[in-house]
C-alpha cells in the first residue's frame, strides 16, 4: 500500500518526490486514523463510509460500546490488518472527548499502534 503523506494539519504533502507518499505500516496507520476520523456520509463518492459519531457520542450516556465496535470494525475493514492485538477507549464526561488507542498487526509486522482523540460539538 502506498499513499500520500498528510501534515499536521492534515493535509496534502506535495513537492517533495517519492518523500511525499508512505507506504507499509505507515500507510496503514495513516488509513486507520483517516478512517476514524471520517463523519458517515461525510465522503461523496461512498456515503456509506465513516462512523456515525454524533449517534453515538451525542447521545446521554454516551453508546461507548457502539464505539467501540465502529472503530474495530473501521479498522478491521483495511486489508492490510490482520488482527486487532490492543484496544484502549477513555471517555471524558465534561469535555466530551473520547482518546482511543489501537494496536493492530498487518501483512508487514505487528505493533502498528494508531492514537485518537476526538471531541464531539454536536452536529459540526
Amino acid at each position: 500500500m502506498i499513499i500520500r503523506r498528510v501534515d499536521i494539519n492534515g493535509d496534502f504533502v506535495f513537492g517533495h518526490g517519492q518523500s511525499d507518499y508512505l507506504s507499509g505500516n505507515d500507510a496503514v496507520a495513516l488509513l486507520a486514523k483517516d478512517r476514524l476520523l471520517l463523519w458517515l456520509g461525510e465522503w461523496f463518492l461512498d456515503v456509506a463510509s465513516g462512523i456515525d459519531w454524533p449517534s453515538i457520542l451525542g447521545t446521554k450516556p454516551p453508546a461507548l460500546n457502539e464505539a467501540e465496535i465502529a472503530v474495530t470494525e473501521s479498522v478491521r475493514a483495511i486489508a492490510e490488518v490482520t488482527a486487532i492485538t490492543d484496544f484502549a477507549m477513555a471517555f471524558d464526561h465534561t469535555t466530551f472527548t473520547v482518546d482511543m488507542f489501537v494496536e493492530v498487526s498487518t501483512i508487514y509486522t505487528t505493533g502498528v499502534q494508531v492514537a485518537f482523540q476526538y471531541t464531539f460539538r454536536g452536529n459540526q
